[in-house]
């Protein structure tokens, strides 16, 4: 995809977003007797391309206005005129407020950025991040639901005739956009929708005579008509010749709460956006980068009448879909959307300056739909803390929507206290081990096992219990961050049979965590995933159902790291005399042991034994792998896996038993058999070398309870 395609795939989606975000971020400005300019917000949308573009690093985004944006500017712009008649301020005037509120929030940003503050965003509790975007989802449909209604009122109080037909042609626009939007998500939908909605209301208007309301543009003389007005001296003209100081340092302190409101709420949003991308793209995302321009944006272009600016997702989407994740084809995207946004205020020139309200009532139902969780629509899932997080969700959501964004932060606050406190009563990092201290149940032969000791603490074993959210996430990761130093470790493993929830913030955190190890040249991997883990770190980490099959790749890794591949040291015995049990024997008894027993060959997946068998013979593997199993919980338990020159079968062998296990071949294997009637033939020859192989046959099964036992002190600390 070139730049030229990317940048016109994403002025299908920023144009028309930006043309209805207007009846939000300059709605209440009707009140004060001055109607919103369209313009204005297409002049955002071109700052924020070309700004945010030159500012940030390694932002690789599509920047322009977003819905939340837009939103916090309208509620500033309300709030601060309900100041106006208190501060006898004009519109203009209430603009210009609005802008120092504005420029007293990016202060705001600046300060959490340089202090390094903004990380609180990445580990939120998921109720606040998806509780604000649903208070602002819901808010934009409510205003629309407003919106809509007022359309029944005509001149005189009366029913205006022409509300049924806007009403079905509004259902029908939003029916075919949502239609579109679901066949084809990469597309510019809204912009398409534009055309069809301005030809629908022009046809009907000239068939019926019945009129429909356009959101028109002032009229465009010369093209300083077309730059948005200064508002800096105006505003401090107003301010500061008028005698209302008692009452200017009343409002600061309901302005500086909108301020706190406003910084808060796009950081959230901004770090919620970085995610998007992060999961798009499979690459970290710089949010403080774009925090930084966009706190600059913030601080200069509301003196314009200029919205705030930042990420746009929804424009970045299509092209990441089609391929172009390389910052340097995102920005010369950038320069393509604002291109074609001066285009479209070319067009504002030449006396194409208005469009339907239909249209821009429309895109805003589509975009609050797009805001909406679908998970938030669904019953909330009988996953451990999920009905609590979806009622958390709904309660901040509703507080937005309903009182005001102030309030809305408070609650989130207070549901991340609750969270952090809940969090914090019992340790997460259960315990600490290298392998030294965990092995898998994969027996290994002298060689492997003298480099496995010698490298064991380049191997870190990481076990978790409890609950992992945001507030244990950061905990998490500067623990293992501590340990798991690039260089020094080459495999990390994260046991998390005992979390009992994953919150999405933390898995997050896991996720950026696995990248930057993985740069590192550490891989990490993750044993007892939740499906949510799945998704999320999918093809960043490797994921095992359980611990032992995820502690034997990462020694398997280990030893390839080192050099010593598992075809080497697997080699396949020539017979049972070569057995390493068999070392101290005589040499004419080992040379007469294989004719006592049999060789069997077994095809992958058969069975040397089942479980309740009564034979009692003593097997030997001279090639391939068997695996003894046994069934727990419903599941298959892999006791022990063995490879060339390991013998097993031995408990039956010595005291007659029934089998508690199953033993299977791996692959195709050589099995020797050795019944015990057969052994005490051979022993009665050799009576000397028959107990020095049963002396090395208890040693053997010591060895093995030896580590059995460590591994369940180990697993159960």
């Amino acid at each position: 995809m070139s730049p030229l395609h990317g940048g016109l795939l994403a002025l299908g989606v920023a144009m028309p977003q930006s043309l209805a975000l207007v009846g939000i971020a300059y709605a209440p400005l009707m009140a004060l007797g001055m109607a919103p300019n369209p313009l204005w917000c297409l002049w955002s949308a071109i700052a924020g391309a070309l700004l945010m573009a030159a500012l940030t690093r390694g932002g690789a985004a599509i920047y322009g206005v977003r819905p939340s944006a837009a939103l916090l500017y309208g509620s500033t712009l309300a709030v601060c005129a309900t100041l106006a008649p208190s501060l006898k301020l004009g519109a203009m005037g209430v603009l210009g407020l609005t802008a120092a509120t504005m420029m007293l929030s990016a202060a705001v940003i600046w300060l959490a950025v340089r202090t390094g503050a903004t990380v609180f965003a990445r580990y939120l509790p998921a109720p606040v991040g998806r509780g604000l975007g649903l208070g602002i989802g819901l808010t934009i449909l409510w205003l629309q639901v407003r919106a809509v209604n007022d359309w029944f009122v005509g001149p005189g109080g009366r029913l205006a005739i022409s509300t049924v037909v806007m009403v079905v042609l509004l259902a029908l626009l939003v029916r075919l956009a949502l239609v579109w939007k679901r066949n084809h998500p990469s597309k510019p939908y809204l912009l398409a929708l534009l055309p069809v909605a301005a030809a629908s209301v022009w046809v009907i208007e000239v068939a019926t005579g019945l009129p429909f309301m356009w959101v028109s543009a002032p009229a465009v003389a010369s093209f300083g008509d077309l730059v948005p007005p200064s508002l800096a001296a105006n505003f401090a003209y107003e301010l500061f010749h008028a005698d209302h100081w008692a009452v200017v340092r009343t409002a600061l302190t309901v302005l500086s709460a909108q301020a706190l409101f406003v910084a808060f709420t796009f950081i959230v949003d901004s770090a919620g956006n970085a995610v998007q991308l992060e999961q798009a793209t499979g690459r970290p995302y710089d949010v403080n980068s774009e925090l930084r321009a966009a706190a600059l944006a913030m601080a200069v272009l509301p003196w314009f009448g200029l919205l705030p600016v930042g990420s746009n997702f929804a424009a970045t989407r299509p092209l990441i879909d089609g391929g172009m994740r390389d910052e340097p084809s995102l920005r010369a995207s950038n320069a393509t959307l604002a291109f074609g946004l001066a285009l479209m205020l070319a067009l504002a020139f030449v006396g194409l300056n208005r469009v339907p309200v239909l249209f821009v009532t429309a895109a805003l139902i589509v975009i609050g739909l797009g805001m909406l969780d679908p998970v938030q629509l669904a019953r909330p899932a009988a996953e451990p803390g999920a009905r609590q997080m979806w009622w958390q969700t709904w309660m901040i959501g509703l507080v937005f929507l309903f009182t005001s964004g102030v309030f809305a932060m408070l609650a989130g606050f207070a549901v991340a206290v609750a969270q952090f406190v809940r969090g914090a009563e019992g340790a997460v990092v259960r315990s600490v081990y290298t392998l030294r201290e965990l092995r898998s149940r994969r027996w290994r032969g002298n060689d492997e096992e003298a480099m496995l000791r010698q490298y064991a603490q380049r191997v870190v074993i990481v076990v978790l219990q409890g609950t992992a959210s945001f507030a244990v996430a950061r905990r998490i990761r500067e623990e293992i961050s501590r340990i798991a130093q690039p260089g020094e470790v080459d495999v990390l493993l994260v046991d998390a049979q005992r979390v009992a929830q994953w919150d999405v913030t933390a898995l997050d955190s896991f996720a950026r965590m696995a990248r930057e190890l993985r740069a590192g040249g550490v891989a990490m991997l993750l044993s007892h995933p939740s499906d949510t883990a799945r998704k999320t770190l999918a093809n960043i980490a490797g994921l095992f159902d359980d611990t032992d099959h995820a502690l034997e790749w990462a020694e398997n890794e280990l030893l390839r790291r080192k050099g010593l591949e598992v075809a080497q040291v697997n080699r396949p015995l020539a017979s049972a005399a070569d057995l390493p049990l068999c070392a101290r024997l005589s040499p004419e008894a080992r040379a007469s042991l294989p004719g006592f027993g049999l060789v069997t060959t077994l095809r992958a997946g058969e069975q040397a034994f089942n479980t309740g068998d009564r034979d009692s013979s003593l097997m030997a593997l001279l090639s391939g792998s068997v695996s003894i199993e046994m069934p727990a919980m419903g599941k298959t338990l892999r006791v022990a896996t063995f490879v060339p020159g390991m013998v097993f079968g031995e408990m039956a062998f010595l005291d007659g038993s029934a089998r508690s296990a199953r033993a299977v071949a791996l692959e195709p294997s050589q099995v020797f058999y050795l019944p015990r009637e057969r052994f005490v033939a051979w022993a009665q020859k050799h009576p000397q070398d028959g107990q020095r192989l049963l002396n090395a046959l208890a040693a053997q099964m010591s060895q093995r309870l030896r580590f059995t036992t460590a591994q369940l002190i180990a697993l159960n600390p």
